[in-house]
């Protein structure tokens, strides 16, 4: 389902206390994913890769090079960005900006085995 552009920005709780904690000329590694448009399912990865660049384009030169590594997911609507948390909470004011989590997790994402001898059973 589409998202309204009155939807509020969703961001992940661990990304929120990174950008809170981190020093001004640190940096923080982030993925956004982009708002789709009212009445469409999704973006294209042409247009992804489109909101993407535009975005990037609304950079100062110097915020531009602050950016230490970026990637675009187009079949995802979404980018990664490893960047000073300034700059990321800038982004996240974009009207085109879903959602947005930590790159990095502070706790695995790995489902535990109930029963760790069952695991390699076959």
């Amino acid at each position: 389902m589409a998202k309204s552009p009155l939807e509020p920005l969703q961001v992940d709780p661990e990304l929120q206390r990174q950008l809170a904690s981190a020093a001004a000329d640190g940096v923080v590694g982030a993925v956004l994913t982009l708002r789709t448009p009212p009445g469409r399912a999704f973006l294209t990865a042409a247009e992804t890769q489109s909101v993407v660049d535009e975005i990037l384009q609304t950079l100062t030169p110097a915020q531009r090079a602050s950016v230490r590594r970026w990637k675009v997911f187009a079949n995802t609507q979404s980018f990664a960005l490893d960047a000073p948390p300034a700059l990321i909470q800038r982004l996240l004011l974009r009207p085109d900006v879903a959602s947005a989590i930590a790159d990095r997790q502070s706790e695995t994402l790995l489902i535990e085995p109930l029963h760790p001898t069952d695991a390699g059973a076959s």
